[in-house]
């Protein structure tokens, strides 16, 4: 007759490899991404001048400042707000609720 063979794989190494790997791959996808934040920052600080914060054109309104019309009201009283309308819940039912049984899993 014939040994039994052994139902139990023995051990490897490969979670550890696997581990060290994704650990890795992990600290290049953030090493990389330092990089390339560095290199924009550079690149953007070396083409934009330092003065054009302080030239920079007013924005553009649709009134103008000075014109705006000043709203004071001498001499009239101010309408009274009108009466708000009696609202109500609506009432629930007394039946229960709907129990729905699906047969998709089946």
């Amino acid at each position: 007759m014939t040994p039994p063979r052994p139902t139990k794989r023995p051990g490897s190494a490969a979670p550890g490899i696997k581990l060290l790997i994704s650990a890795a791959a992990l600290a290049g996808t953030i090493g990389g991404w330092a990089l390339f934040t560095l290199k924009q920052e550079a690149a953007a600080l070396a083409t934009t001048p330092p003065s054009l914060a302080l030239e920079l054109p007013p924005l553009p309104t649709l009134v103008a400042r000075s014109s705006a019309p000043e709203v004071a009201a001498v001499g009239q009283a101010a309408a009274p707000a009108p009466a708000l309308r009696r609202v109500s819940a609506p009432a629930f039912s007394s039946a229960p609720a709907p129990v729905t049984i699906t047969r998709s899993s089946r």
